[in-house]
């Protein structure tokens, strides 16, 4: 009859009630009423919300926001951040606060005041203010830092808030304020950021130079494009930083010449200024020099002096015009010591002929007077004289007295001219002015010989080399007796006709040379020719000639070769060569004989042949080889020239075998053959030959390539790991030619064929000796065996591996008792081979269990079938030797005597006993036996009377054997009538035709292949010594299917029976 309503800006509006009156229970006489309604309208107040601010928006200071709600009632209200988030909140409040202290760049944004009902999310009312943040500008400051051989300048900026806001808007710059020129910029995250949040940026300066000095600007500037941050000016603060260098003190050296200060020279020093290389702007150097005394005597780079002493040189750099941002250097300084020495000049005097004079037309000559002195740019007086005991008797053609100014010496030329035979003595004198007007002198003199007119010496030792068109003359002219001499060989073929002459040759000036040796060559002379000759000496007074000498010359060597050189090959190894003499004008002299040549890449030979033979055949040639021949023919004198021609020997068989013969193994089963061709071919290679020989024992093959070109072959069809021994040989159209050494390889790897028998020796009752033989097809070098060992026990399954390098492994810490099965494979680097398994036991035990499954069935009355299930290896805990039946009739608590049949091996799992009694039942019970003993019997099986049987039948018949089962049949007499009789033989033909089938089929059952974990299963048959093993997903009910099947296989053939006596 009522609601109640939530107010709320979404439940406002109108609202209605309709009713309807119903009689109470159920009559069919009172009808509902109609529908009556009413209408109202509930009108939702909306609260009003209003936004405030308090204080400037400036960053770094307090800012508050306040929300006035009203009313506030039953709501909440709340400050929500630009990013949604609510960063204050109050309940019934009409008055919230915000305050941003300190105010950030990253606060500023749209902030939102709501009010909703408490408790729920409806929004009842809001309003929003924009909150910009004023950003003052980073606070920028400079350092300079010194480091090893230069500097760094930095520059920190550091901003209000560390906020992608700003950094992101931030650059910093480096001005060179002297050019503009800007020395490294960053912006945003690039910039280096320290751990106290400034930012850093720095230019380096190694090393330091002195352009470097001046002033330089860190521009920082911050920009945003966010529209609520408000940057305050100026946006870009520069901060100036002045750096000063002051310019390294320079090293100084003093330099001066080698060698000591001589009276009356100078000397210059020079103030040498090595300025570093870190001064690259323009500097001055200023020089002062000092004396021992300490005065200043310079300002210059360098000071020339007289006097010795002591002297230093001061050097200061000072930049060249006006900076106020480079300083000058310290002071550098050296110190040098000069010595003076005294000194006297040198005098020689020299004649300019260097000859004894003649008087007429030889009477006059030059003396040449000179002086040297270590001082330069001195004044000398030279002064001559003569000093003769023939009196004035030479007269002086030049100054007698003449001063000149030399660098560092000087000389002076005298002209002297006489007509008076003998010896005059020439003196010249030297005179050096000093600086200072003292004088340095010195003389020295020169005898000069004079003589008169007289004919030239005869030539003596006059000799002769003679050649064939030349001949060298020689001759020795003891003396000149007066004036310059030339000398001139008159030769010819008539003695009374020497018309020719040999080149003209001159004595020299000096005449004083005594017992000179002459040499002239006659040229064009004809060989096989007597010619005469003589040496004619002439001088300015007469002719003088030697004696005549007589020559013949000699042979030439001929100027033309042999004529038409023909050559033909004589077999494979010889060439005939024919040839004519050279023309008759041309051989210069009788020929003696011939040179015959013949040469190809690899040899080259020489022959010599008698003048009168003019063909030759050379032999011992190679096959098949181009052969340059030539002839040549010689005299006395030498050879002439050649004749050329080119022959060719025919083909024969290759000289030499293939070489470089690999051999590669391809595959398990292909090798691949390369070689090189012969280096004796001796023709065209027509193709090769392979000579293949097997180590298996197969015959030696030859296969042939298919051309000469060919130098590879692969050999095919081959055993792995079969070594193969193969050499190759060459054939052209002549012959094969020899094999080549042998080479030989193998193929290769494959992997090997199943390991040998397997022994087991047993060492103790947990360990035994396991050997085996190696692989009969090994197919390789074998790199080890894989021996798998397992084992079931009632603890699970247990498997080994175990890898070795022998033929035999030591197996310790088994146990008695449990049947191990071990598996051992070979390998090789191909891969791993089938395996050979065998089963043992460390040592045996009697069976844990007797045979289960154990069934009897009459075949016929006398006649049982008895069937068991054969024990597994684990149940047998050793080899089953033998199976043991025992059965006696069941006659309650009488003793019967209990017979006993024993089943050989551990194969056979039934078998048939005869000799029953037919009105008798029995008691059939199984046991098993290992080499440690027999087990437990199986619980007896009741083998039920023959129901057959009536009691009138004689039963006096003992048990018999099988052999017997014909005459037991008849004993049960023709009561059974014709019937039974037929019966009988008929069951006796069948058993018959059925033990000879289950024989034969017997023969034919394999062995089947062992599987499971590692590839193993263990054997389910404990027969002593084998192993028979079945797939291993046989249930219990199928092995109990099996065994009754084995029965009806095996065993239907009774073996030896055993009976008490």
């Amino acid at each position: 009859g009522s609601i109640t309503i939530e107010l709320s800006v979404s439940t406002g509006g109108s609202y209605s009630c309709e009713a309807m009156v119903t009689p109470s229970g159920s009559t069919e006489f009172i009808l509902p009423s109609g529908v009556g309604m009413d209408t109202t309208d509930v009108i939702v107040q909306v609260p009003n919300v209003s936004i405030s601010t308090d204080g400037q928006s400036t960053a770094g200071e307090e800012y508050t926001l306040e929300c006035i709600v009203s009313p506030a009632e039953r709501l909440t209200v709340e400050w929500l951040a630009p990013s949604g988030s609510v960063v204050e909140s109050g309940s019934g409040t009409t008055q919230l606060t915000h305050t941003l202290n300190p105010l950030l760049p990253s606060h500023g944004g749209e902030y939102r005041c709501r009010a909703t009902l408490q408790g729920g999310q409806e929004l009842l009312g809001e309003d929003t203010v924009n909150v910009i943040v004023s950003v003052p500008p980073p606070e920028v400051t400079t350092e300079y830092k010194a480091i090893p051989a230069g500097y760094i300048l930095f520059c920190y900026a550091l901003l209000i808030e560390d906020t992608p806001l700003l950094v992101d808007g931030l650059t910093m710059e480096w001005f060179n304020q002297s050019d503009g020129s800007s020395l490294g910029k960053r912006s945003g995250t690039s910039i280096t950021v320290l751990s106290d949040g400034r930012r850093r940026l720095g230019i380096d300066h190694k090393p330091q130079m002195t352009s470097d000095g001046g002033v330089y600007t860190c521009q920082v500037s911050l920009s945003s494009e966010n529209m609520f941050i408000a940057l305050q000016q100026p946006t870009v603060t520069n901060v100036m930083y002045t750096v000063i260098v002051t310019i390294p003190t320079p090293s100084v050296t003093i330099t001066a010449p080698s060698g000591p200060l001589y009276v009356g020279d100078s000397l210059t020093l020079q103030c040498r200024v090595e300025i570093s290389d870190v001064v690259d702007t323009p500097v001055d150097v200023n020089y002062t020099w000092k004396n021992e005394s300490g005065e200043v005597v310079s300002s210059d780079g360098s000071i020339t002096i007289n006097t010795g002493g002591s002297y230093s040189c001061e050097a200061m750099v000072t930049p060249s015009g006006s900076t106020e941002f480079i300083l000058p250097s310290g002071v550098g300084m050296d110190t040098t010591d000069v010595v003076v020495q005294d000194w006297t000049p040198t005098v020689d005097l020299v004649l300019a002929a260097g000859r004894v004079l003649d008087v007429s037309p030889y009477n006059s000559f030059s003396l040449t007077c000179s002086y040297t002195s270590p001082v330069q740019g001195l004044v000398s007086v030279f002064t001559w004289s003569e000093q003769s005991s023939s009196g004035d008797s030479v007269e002086l053609m030049g100054n007698e007295s003449v001063a000149i100014t030399t660098p560092s010496d000087g000389s002076s030329e005298l002209r002297v001219t006489t007509s008076v035979a003998g010896e005059h003595i020439i003196v010249c004198s030297v005179s050096v002015a000093l600086p200072d007007g003292s004088m340095k002198t010195n003389s020295t003199q020169e005898p000069v010989p004079v003589q008169g007119p007289v004919a030239p010496v005869e030539p003596v030792e006059v000799t002769v080399v003679k050649a064939n068109t030349t001949a060298v003359v020689e001759w020795t002219v003891p003396m000149i007796t007066y004036t310059p001499e030339s000398y001139v060989v008159e030769f010819g073929e008539d003695s009374g006709s020497l018309s020719r002459t040999s080149g003209l040759l001159h004595s020299g000036d000096d005449i004083t040379v005594a017992n000179r040796e002459y040499t002239t060559t006659l040229q064009d002379l004809k060989p096989y020719t007597t010619y005469h000759f003589r040496v004619k000496s002439t001088n300015s007074f007469s002719d003088t000639y030697s004696i005549e000498v007589t020559f013949n010359t000699t042979e030439s060597a001929p100027d033309g070769p042999p004529l038409n050189l023909m050559v033909t090959a004589s077999g494979s190894r010889a060439l005939q060569l024919s040839w004519d003499p050279p023309e008759e004008d041309k051989q210069n002299g009788e020929i003696t004989g011939y040179q015959v040549e013949w040469s190809s890449a690899a040899s080259s030979n020489v022959e010599t042949v008698s003048g009168g033979i003019t063909s030759i055949t050379v032999e011992n040639l190679t096959p098949f080889t181009s052969y340059d021949c030539s002839v040549s023919a010689s005299n006395v004198a030498g050879n002439g020239p050649k004749a050329y021609i080119t022959g060719t020997t025919a083909e024969e068989a290759p000289g030499d075998a293939p070489h470089s013969v690999t051999v590669t193994g391809k595959s398990s089963s292909e090798l691949s053959v390369e070689w090189r061709p012969p280096l004796l071919p001796y023709g065209i290679l027509t193709h090769y030959s392979l000579y293949v020989n097997f180590t298996n024992g197969s015959d030696l093959r030859r296969e042939d390539t298919r051309d000469g070109d060919t130098t590879s072959h692969t050999l095919t069809h081959l055993q792995p790991f079969q070594l193969v021994v193969v050499q190759v040989s060459a054939s052209t159209s002549v012959g094969e030619g020899p094999r080549s050494i042998a080479s030989e390889n193998r193929t290769l790897e494959a992997a090997p064929g199943r390991v040998g028998s397997i022994s087991i020796a047993v060492v103790s009752s947990s360990s035994v000796n396991i050997t085996w033989e190696e692989p009969q097809e090994p197919n390789g070098i074998i790199s080890y065996y894989l021996v798998r060992l397992t084992s079931r026990s009632a603890d699970g399954m247990e498997h080994v591996s175990m890898q070795v390098n022998t033929t035999s492994l030591t197996v310790e810490e088994l146990s008695p008792g449990v049947p191990y099965f071990v598996s051992i494979v070979a390998a090789t680097s191909a891969g791993e081979g089938e395996p050979n398994e065998k089963i043992f036991f460390t040592e045996e035990r009697v069976p844990s269990v007797s045979p289960s499954g154990v069934r009897v069935e009459r075949l016929t009355s006398t006649a049982m079938n008895v069937s068991w299930t054969l024990l597994t290896l684990e149940e047998a805990r050793g080899f089953v030797t033998s199976y043991t039946v025992s059965y006696r009739k069941d006659e309650g608590m009488a003793k019967r005597t209990t017979e006993s049949v024993v089943v050989p091996g551990g194969e056979q799992s039934s078998v048939v006993i005869g000799g029953l009694d037919p009105g008798s039942s029995y008691l059939v019970s199984v046991s098993a036996s290992t080499s440690a003993g027999s087990g437990e019997m199986s619980e007896p099986v009741v083998l039920a009377e023959d129901e057959y049987t009536t009691a009138s039948t004689d039963t006096t018949t003992s048990t018999v054997e099988l052999q017997e089962f014909s005459t037991t049949v008849f004993a049960y007499g023709f009561a059974s009538g014709l019937v039974s009789g037929v019966l009988i033989l008929c069951g006796l033909a069948g058993l018959v035709a059925a033990v000879m089938f289950l024989k034969a089929k017997r023969k034919g059952q394999k062995t089947s292949t062992p599987h499971g974990k590692d590839g193993i299963e263990m054997a389910e048959c404990a027969a002593y010594g084998t192993a028979e093993f079945a797939p291993p997903t046989a249930t219990k009910d199928q092995k109990q299917q099996e065994s009754e099947d084995q029965a009806h296989v095996y065993d239907v053939v009774s073996p030896v029976a055993v009976r008490p006596a």
